[in-house]
């Protein structure tokens, strides 16, 4: 597998030459035609700030066309940001980049297990579909391109993370950014400084990062968390200093805690509980457990005083008791569950927001409401075949360029179980993680041997670097 995965190579494009370049002034001459009618779909201010979103966008395609990897690193970093809406600066970048496989020089060949290559099929099948059925068909096709958008971008990131060197580059950028935010939060959680609001939702009692809800930012940063978790565990990925990745860890784990939310910080002990129970079923690594569950004790303990010291505790206390606005959530579930599992194709994409009076707070209620019976059951299927392969790469121990399986089979339950409480429908992380875990389980760098046990023996499953 190392063979298939060294083999791609950047090459040109569908178009090159003179076609590129006619292709990329067409694309100018289409934009250009638009900017007149984009004030009266986004509103005035901010058509303002498009002039320069399009000349960074062009920087950033040029540069790309030289060397692309850095424009990705730029799209994983950007993740961080997620107060702009409906497009952020990291959809930008990376729709940069995906752009650079038609008219640049990367190369698609996406890299899917076949089960979660059928779900994807069906799911994308489903959402399409639903579209007969929106009442408000404007308001429906924007929901649809931004779905679209997603599987569209997790599917060329299993192509692009296949380029040698891609995955460690990505998730190093990636961590930065979610490192640089929780720091930043914490701080202004802790101490006021200028811009400390831009970090802390507006009760002040609870971290957001720049995300525009507390229950976003802390799913975002959760991935992160477990990646460093398995990487002090077993360091592969990184290569930083231990005491270096040993701060990343426990700055985020404690600005998803501050987050504050609920389903956030039970994502984090799920993935991080999963990551762990991996390495105790696999043969010859006692000692990254011991590591592991020393790490996570400590870091429970120190947490634990930190809030205590610090007063949030009680903060913590309230929040995991019921609050007044769960009512109105269970309420707004069961009637979503009652009028979705009736319909074949659901109420069209975005119908949450207009035929409902607050949002379902679950992707899966979101998605049996908004796609039916048959969006429902292929996001099930997707689910559960996404969690099938994950499983299977821990079970082997394949890993792809030091990323870890245990990590992302802890990361993907977590946020699945995270799904069942918020809308995670059009996270980036969750198509991020999706695409991790397909490219992983499809063109693995390697393979540990006698990594799990199996009829209470080890047994080599896969050879190193095969």
């Amino acid at each position: 597998m190392t063979a298939l995965a060294g083999a791609v190579r950047p090459h040109r494009g569908l178009f090159t030459g003179g076609a590129a370049l006619a292709g990329l002034a067409l694309l100018a001459a289409v934009c250009g035609a638009a900017m007149g009618r984009v004030p009266l779909l986004v509103g005035d201010s901010k058509a303002t700030l498009l002039v320069p979103a399009l000349g960074i966008g062009v920087v950033a395609l040029c540069l790309g066309y030289v060397k692309p990897l850095p424009v990705l690193c730029a799209g994983m970093v950007l993740l961080s940001i997620g107060r702009i809406q409906p497009v952020t600066p990291a959809d930008g970048a990376l729709g940069v980049c995906m752009l650079l496989t038609v008219v640049g020089p990367l190369r698609f060949r996406p890299s899917l297990p076949a089960g979660p290559a059928l779900a994807l099929t069906l799911f994308t099948l489903g959402t399409v579909l639903s579209l007969t059925e929106a009442r408000d068909t404007t308001y429906a096709l924007s929901f649809e391109v931004h779905t679209l958008f997603f599987v569209l971008l997790a599917v060329w990131l299993t192509s692009a993370l296949r380029m040698p060197g891609w995955t460690r580059a990505a998730m190093r950028w990636y961590l930065a950014g979610a490192v640089a935010t929780a720091a930043l939060g914490v701080l202004a959680w802790v101490v006021h400084y200028p811009g400390s609001d831009l970090f802390v939702y507006a009760n002040g009692k609870r971290i957001q990062g720049l995300y525009a809800d507390p229950n976003a930012f802390g799913p975002y940063l959760v991935p992160a968390a477990v990646i460093c978790l398995e990487d002090l565990m077993r360091p592969r990925l990184l290569r930083w200093r231990p005491s270096l990745i040993l701060c990343c860890f426990i700055t985020i784990a404690i600005a998803v805690v501050l987050s504050f939310s609920r389903a956030a910080t039970a994502n984090l002990a799920l993935a991080c509980l999963v990551t762990v129970i991996v390495y105790a079923l696999r043969s010859g690594r006692r000692k990254a457990l011991v590591r592991g569950v020393a790490i996570l004790l400590a870091c429970i303990v120190c947490a634990g005083g930190a809030l205590v010291q610090t007063g949030a505790i009680t903060v913590l206390q309230q929040r995991a008791q019921a609050q007044g606005y769960d009512s109105e959530r269970f309420s707004t579930q069961a009637l979503a569950l009652d009028k979705g599992s009736t319909r074949l194709l659901g109420y069209g994409p975005g119908a949450v927001q207009t035929e409902l009076s607050l949002n379902t707070h679950s992707t899966f209620v979101w998605s049996l409401f908004e796609n039916g019976i048959l969006g429902f059951a292929a996001l099930l299927m997707l689910v559960f075949s996404t969690a099938a392969a994950a499983w299977r790469s821990a079970r082997l121990d394949f890993e792809r360029e030091g990323l870890g399986s245990a990590a992302l089979l802890g990361c993907w339950l977590g946020l699945s179980f995270n799904g069942l409480v918020v809308d995670t429908y059009h996270y980036r992380v969750l198509w991020l993680l999706a695409a991790l875990v397909w490219v992983v389980a499809s063109v693995p760098t390697s393979g540990a041997r006698a990594s799990i046990i199996r009829d209470g023996r080890g047994s080599a499953l896969v050879p190193k670097d095969a």
